[in-house]
């Protein structure tokens, strides 16, 4: 249930966007209905992974998934991947890879960058479609570099297929790679920003009853104040050894900042103040709004080939890899008609989170017939919250006499087994197993003092 992917399979239909090339994994769904301001929704072997909490991303060697974001766990943004410069895929089903960490629950897909030697030089080029679609694209490669070498620069803008659609983006990747003796050094550069109207939902018997057109959104401030705005920048530096003897290693340092923030209604003005008595009706507009700062590091080393018998080879991989991450998160309801005016507050936290993960991989052949894979994965997660509305006394209880907060930390382990088999008992007769327990990090905010 692996694939590996390459430029030419990913490149044999044409994407409107970067992260359609997901599209080419057999078992893989991705959708956009929040515009280009928003993750998608990701499928996975029947999981449904909603903005990436059960498929653990990266893109050349950057983690994209973002721990306790406010509007998904585990939220992956690939809006800013340029498909022009995607060089191969891989994507592994299951956890049975112990190098495979945080979300990887219906398994994890990496996305190599490059630009093969024919397709090198400068390109410039622009299209335009449905909606008042456009794309412009800038790509330069130098002939003479490495594959590993470009940049590449992306607009794109659309009207969507109704009212309150409009949506544009912008995104900026350099990357560049060289060798040094045994090691291929290799610095990359992400630059993202994008904003997307939102149309929000519609009741189905206003459809029906004609009161609102299916593509249409509602007359009301509430209604056409929803949208999005996306920001993030990610900066890597990684260094891959292989040595004569055929063993091989990396090591690589990386950091990341994200800014999120969205506006919608779902439920129209049912919301009542928590704070203001008798105050609703006002819309039920909900901002959310994310802040994360990032760094980490991943380290791997596999030993060059043991032969402790004929019949027996393999090899033993050890890797660490961390985080640190700083969140600062907000969540309020708005009055559109009000110039934005913030009538009710309900998230005001800050969250410093640390993920400290390790993992071994044995790798055996016996004989020509059996491949043996056993391995453990582990992570230490610790978080410290404050969560500044904790422990809130609503209007209804005014004789409560104490400063609003709710400051706490916790620490926890996770530890789990991955292993598989491949049986070849006849030349056209292969059979597989594989096991594993993968995990995924909590939602900081929803975690008890020291759990």
């Amino acid at each position: 249930s692996d694939f590996q992917l390459q430029r030419d399979q990913l490149a044999a239909a044409p994407r409107s966007e970067g992260a359609e090339v997901l599209r080419s994994a057999p078992g893989l769904y991705i959708g956009r209905s929040e515009g280009p301001a928003v993750a998608h929704n990701y499928m996975l072997r029947g999981f449904d992974a909603e903005h990436g909490q059960d498929i653990a991303f990266r893109v050349g060697g950057l983690p994209i998934n973002l721990p306790s974001h406010i509007h998904g766990q585990g939220y992956a943004d690939l809006g800013f991947l340029i498909a022009d410069v995607v060089s191969g895929m891989t994507v592994r089903a299951g956890v049975s890879d112990p190098s495979q960490g945080d979300f990887a629950v219906a398994g994890s897909i990496d996305v190599s960058l490059g630009v093969e030697e024919d397709e090198r030089g400068v390109r410039l080029s622009t299209s335009y479609g449905s909606f008042r679609t456009s794309r412009q694209l800038l790509l330069f490669a130098p002939r003479g570099l490495s594959e590993q070498s470009f940049g590449a620069l992306q607009y794109t803008r659309s009207d969507g297929f109704g009212e309150n659609r409009t949506g544009q983006a912008a995104s900026a990747i350099l990357q560049h790679g060289f060798e040094v003796g045994d090691f291929t050094l290799r610095a990359i550069a992400v630059l993202h920003t994008a904003r997307s109207d939102i149309a929000g939902v519609l009741r189905r018997d206003d459809v029906d009853a004609g009161r609102v057109c299916f593509t249409c959104v509602y007359d009301l401030p509430t209604a056409q104040a929803q949208n999005a705005l996306s920001s993030r920048v990610m900066l890597g530096l990684f260094a891959d050894y292989r040595g004569e003897r055929g063993d091989t290693g990396q090591l690589g340092v990386w950091l990341g900042y994200d800014q999120f923030r969205i506006q919608e209604n779902f439920t129209g003005f049912i919301q009542r103040s928590r704070t203001l008595e008798r105050v609703a009706g006002r819309g039920d507009l909900i901002e959310q709004q994310n802040r994360t700062r990032s760094v980490g590091l991943i380290g791997r080393y596999r030993t060059a080939p043991m032969r402790p018998a004929t019949w027996l080879h393999g090899t033993l991989e050890l890797g660490i890899e961390g985080r640190v991450d700083g969140i600062e998160q907000a969540q309020n309801l708005l009055d559109a008609t009000v110039r934005n005016q913030t009538w009710d507050q309900r998230v005001d936290a800050s969250v410093r989170g640390v993920d400290l993960g390790f993992w071994a991989d044995l790798d055996f052949h016996v004989t020509e017939y059996l491949d043996l894979r056993a391995g453990v994965r582990g992570a230490v997660l610790s978080y410290e919250i404050e969560d500044r509305l904790g422990n809130f006394a609503p209007i209804v209880r005014p004789d409560d006499a104490y400063i609003v907060g709710f400051r706490r930390s916790a620490l926890g382990t996770t530890f789990g087994p991955r292993a598989s088999a491949s049986v070849t008992p006849l030349p056209w007769l292969e059979i597989m197993a594989a096991y594993g327990e993968g995990y995924r990090s909590p939602q900081a905010r929803l975690l008890e003092i020291g759990r």
